[in-house]
């Protein structure tokens, strides 16, 4: 896509700084495109909105915008920038804002709203020069290191370009307002911060803050999507350069090493994970990884995804991505250990994808760290590939299992990917072995003596009870059925998970493996203090899935014994909430709440979710 700018990257020794015309003359199309959809006067054009343009590419100079997603070439970040301002002004042209003023207000406002949505929007990644690359300047001697915050990069310099290994997921969107004031010319400046409501959301915008800068943030994300999903698919518009159709195998590959460089839908090497990295190989969970493949390259807008496991993994097979089997299948029956440092293991079987490393990162030194502690074991003789039991062996004496939790069975199916994806969902796994370092498990004693205490007394309210909920707290039941004897006698004799609980939506939230704060999550953080929200019964009942002995509600009960969360004044435990919604009537939700829970429970919360507000 960038092969107007190859007899500049001729220099064996990395990229040269070019003045800023040479950097603009092949976007003047896209800048006509721009100036037309500003529709200012040729003064003001040249004060506020080129000015910036020339200010930002003079920046950026031919940084890309990615290691190996989007943008990734050389000058990839300029022109993802520039896409991504012009989508933000044609989206913004069905908005009106500010939402709910006057028509006066409105066409006094109009240009402002413009700029600062334009501005917000090629600014949103000018962060990644400061946080996510290195830039040595190659030319001078001594060779040295670019500040991206104090000072550019000098016309006619070469410089080399090169991404910070372990660099913190998303960390640029949070420093953009520290490089606004060097790349807003001055007038704009005054113009932005001379109305107060335009500066919050513009301010909210550019420190990582997307989701309280209201419309703003949202046409910022919306326009960078749009640009994102064009330039992975190959079918772009802009007015560039024609660029190859991508195939499909290279983008499932750009989104496998985007979300396991993010580390967060994809964690590795633990319990639980969603790989394992032994030998050189990456092995994958299989539904887990295609199904977050698919829903990550859905969410950057792309399209022409299969909904069937089966054809990504013959795209990925076919094109070298990942290794086939003995049995040329793309799945392998592996063996995974993990040990600790005190000689105990876990150890499980389980059909695995397996991807050699270098066929994700050319590079050795782009592989991701491998630990000593994990190994992973082909299954020898394994032809036909059958499908294996998620069992869990025990391989030291002081890994014990509690008494009182049921062996877990699951049946075999035809289905390739069923067994990790169930084991996946088994967090009893963490409780029933002994845990890597860092993952602390309950003791037999401590199980046990939960296990002799009575059954708190129910104080859950509900706005509505079935026959079974009502049956379970009234003192004076209604004549019991055989079927109903059996259910009141595995209520009483089920083992209390409430601690097992509070681990598994910890872990959770830290691992990024259940949702928080968005539409379909079942946790939410709510005001400043970030309250944390657990919604009842969902994510109780999501729990339960796993456990066949587990009553929700009496898991309910007993985790509202724990103390961990907040009763109300007359000692019911379930709080009420309204969701504020912009398209549609404000919703209702109901939880369970616990104030400080960072504190509490030793992880961190995102800020809390502005359409969630307690209700009386």
């Amino acid at each position: 896509m960038f092969n107007f700018f190859k007899k500049k990257k001729e220099n064996p020794d990395g990229l040269v700084a070019l003045p800023v015309e040479e950097l603009l003359a092949p976007y003047s199309n896209l800048l006509n495109l721009i100036h037309q959809q500003v529709g200012v006067p040729e003064t003001h054009w040249e004060a506020v909105y080129l000015q910036f343009i020339k200010n930002f590419a003079k920046h950026v100079q031919l940084l890309p915008a990615s290691e190996s997603h989007h943008h990734s070439g050389a000058g990839g970040l300029l022109t993802h920038s520039l896409e991504v301002g012009l989508n933000a002004l044609k989206i913004r042209k069905g908005k009106v804002l500010p939402v709910g003023a006057s028509s006066e207000v409105l066409q006094a406002q109009k240009e402002l709203w413009s700029y600062a949505i334009f501005t917000a929007a090629m600014l949103h990644d000018i962060g990644k020069p400061l946080t996510d690359q290195i830039i040595t300047i190659v030319s001078e001697n001594p060779q040295r290191v670019l500040a991206p915050l104090t000072e550019t990069i000098p016309e006619k310099a070469v410089y080399r370009v090169e991404f910070r290994r372990g660099r913190k997921y998303r960390s640029h969107e949070n420093v953009a307002l520290l490089l606004a004031s060097k790349i807003v010319p001055l007038p704009g400046l005054d113009w932005i911060t001379n109305n107060n409501d335009v500066l919050d959301d513009w301010s909210f915008c550019l420190t990582g803050r997307k989701s309280e800068a209201n419309a703003l943030g949202e046409l910022v994300m919306q326009a960078d999507q749009i640009s994102t999903a064009k330039n992975l698919t190959g079918a772009t518009n802009t007015p560039l350069p024609s660029a190859k159709i991508i195939p499909l195998a290279e983008r499932l590959k750009t989104a496998l090493i985007y979300l396991i460089d993010e580390g967060v839908k994809l964690p590795l090497d633990r319990q639980g994970a969603a790989g394992f990295i032994h030998d050189g190989k990456l092995w994958l969970m299989t539904k887990r990884v295609l199904d977050e493949i698919r829903s990550h390259m859905f969410d950057e807008g792309q399209d022409g995804i299969p909904s069937d496991n089966t054809r990504l993994m013959d795209e990925l097979m076919q094109n070298g991505i990942i290794t086939p089997s003995e049995a040329n299948r793309a799945t392998w029956k592996v063996t995974v250990t993990i040990s600790n440092e005190d000689g105990n293991k876990w150890k499980n079987d389980f059909n695995l994808l397996c991807c050699p490393l270098s066929s994700l990162w050319p590079d050795p030194t782009a592989w991701p760290k491998q630990s000593e502690l994990i190994n992973v074991t082909p299954i020898a003789n394994d032809k036909d590939n059958k499908k294996p039991q998620a069992e869990t062996k025990k391989l030291n004496s002081t890994a014990k299992t509690p008494q009182n939790d049921p062996p877990i069975q699951i049946k075999s199916t035809s289905n390739d990917d069923t067994s990790e994806e169930q084991t996946n969902k088994l967090p009893s796994l963490d409780d029933l072995l002994q845990a890597p370092p860092g993952i602390q498990l309950e003791k037999e004693e401590k199980v046990k003596e939960d296990l002799k205490k009575p059954a708190p007394k129910n104080t859950l309210t509900t706005a509505k009870k079935s026959k079974k909920e009502e049956h379970i707290d009234n003192k004076k039941p209604p004549e019991i059925t055989t079927s109903d004897k059996d259910f009141e006698n595995k209520k009483r004799t089920q083992p209390n998970h409430a601690q097992k609980f509070v681990d598994w939506f910890s872990n959770g939230i830290a691992d990024g493996s259940l949702p928080i704060n968005n539409a379909t999550a079942n946790i939410h953080t709510v005001g400043e203090e970030k309250t944390l929200l657990l919604v009842s019964p969902l994510l109780f009942k999501l729990y339960a899935k796993s456990y066949p002995d587990v009553n929700y509600l009496q898991l309910q009960n007993d985790f509202c014994s724990l103390g961990l969360n907040k009763a109300k004044k007359n000692n019911t435990n379930i709080w009420s909430f309204k969701t504020i919604s912009d398209r549609k009537k404000d919703g209702k939700l109901k939880g369970i709440i616990i104030e400080n829970a960072e504190e509490k429970l030793g992880i961190r919360l995102p800020p809390g979710n502005y359409r969630i507000e307690p209700t009386a």
